[in-house]
């Protein structure tokens, strides 16, 4: 007798897992999706000591580039102390040919126009500028 009860109740069992197949495949489909998405484990004593941050606190993050190429030279004429950021715009400013500013600044041009000028150092440095051009 106690064969024929197993017997029914694992005939009984079988039907139950027909019956509720998809139930179980889901079940078993959450729980292996919550394990796997599960967040990282908290410490309970940093639930106890949560500080609230104030919604204004912002964090800034500072990215420096550097800047490619030449920066070029800051020139400035000893005469007024007129500075120019590049060669290239002095040139451009005093209307005369780039190479004779390169020249002037080679020591191959003894002055532009009657001029003299002075090489301070690259754009984007901190410059040494003489206090009073004229006798720089």
């Amino acid at each position: 007798m106690s064969s024929e009860d197993d017997a029914s109740k694992f005939e009984k069992f079988k039907q139950h897992l027909k019956d509720n197949k998809k139930v179980y495949f889901v079940g078993a489909g959450c729980l292996t999706a919550g394990y796997f998405l599960r967040p990282k484990v908290v410490n309970i004593v940093d639930v106890f000591n949560f500080k609230y941050k104030s919604p204004t606190t912002t964090d800034i993050t500072t990215i420096v580039i550097q800047p490619r190429g030449n920066p070029g030279d800051v020139v400035m004429r000893v005469r007024d102390g007129m500075r120019w950021p590049s060669k290239n715009e002095m040139a451009r400013d005093l209307g005369v040919p780039r190479w004779l500013i390169t020249a002037y600044f080679q020591g191959k041009v003894g002055d532009i126009n009657g001029d003299t000028y002075v090489d301070l150092g690259k754009a984007g440095q901190i410059l040494a500028v003489p206090q009073n051009p004229v006798t720089a």
